[in-house]
């Protein structure tokens, strides 16, 4: 990947995140917005660019416009991520009770569900040895990975950069730690929970043709002999290559 041109056609703009947003509009007329954290867009072998999955923030389930306590118990997180023909909810309860993840059209769902992704205003790439000094001219940071699948489809996996490291001394060193991502399955091995062809991840990297990930999956055994799940299952993407960009200053 690093010696291949990823550039010999038009690539899909990167997401300005700051402005983007997941709408949907539930059978029962309720109106729901979420921010966006990741994306994720492929070109298999021979075809275009395919439709974009994004992916919104982890949240806990509240009873919705309820007149007493609006906590759940027990509690529950979940997690959407969707493109806009169809759309995956993973849902997960503490101490290893019963989850029901969803993997269905839009239309089976929603009344509507709607991807507003504007793109990055005249996006810059910014080095990846950035000195402390620097960071603050270059903030905030969107990383794009281009990787290939074992199926030899392209993928484009682009998101905000939420935590990163710099230093000068000893050495210039930069280290990026961030997420949840979407992860195609093609892109890693058996043992995570893939829904919906992908697979969520935290990634790190302080090198930009390598990808460590920390991969959402099944854990231990839970309190009612169900394993629970947690981001415990490890892998690495060489051959990527990684590129860091900011928005054009005014």
């Amino acid at each position: 990947m690093a010696a291949e041109s990823h550039r010999a056609d038009p690539l899909p703009p990167l997401i300005d995140f700051a402005h983007a947003h997941l709408a949907w509009t539930t059978k029962a007329e309720s109106h729901a917005r979420f921010r966006l954290i990741a994306s994720a867009v492929s070109r298999p072998t021979g075809a275009g660019w395919q439709d974009r999955f994004v992916l919104a923030p982890l949240i806990m389930a509240g009873d919705v416009y309820g007149g007493g306590r609006l906590p759940l118990d027990p509690p529950y997180s979940f997690q959407i991520f969707a493109s806009p023909d169809r759309h995956v909810i993973v849902r997960d309860f503490p101490g290893g009770s019963p989850r029901k993840d969803s993997v269905a059209a839009n239309r089976e769902t929603f009344s509507s569900l709607g991807i507003h992704a504007p793109a990055l205003a005249e996006p810059q790439s910014v080095a990846s040895d950035l000195a402390p000094d620097r960071l603050a001219d270059a903030w905030p940071l969107t990383a794009r990975v281009h990787a290939r699948g074992r199926d030899g489809t392209r993928w484009l996996l682009d998101f905000p950069v939420v935590h990163v490291n710099s230093r000068s001394v000893p050495t210039p060193a930069l280290q990026v730690e961030t997420g949840p991502v979407l992860v195609p399955e093609t892109l890693v091995d058996a043992g995570p929970t893939i829904l919906g062809r992908f697979a969520l991840a935290y990634v790190f990297f302080n090198r930009m043709d390598r990808l460590d990930l920390a991969l959402f999956g099944p854990s231990g055994q839970g309190d009612k002999g169900d394993r629970g799940r947690g981001f415990g299952h490890f892998g690495r993407l060489d051959d990527v290559a990684i590129e860091l960009y900011r928005a054009g200053k005014t």
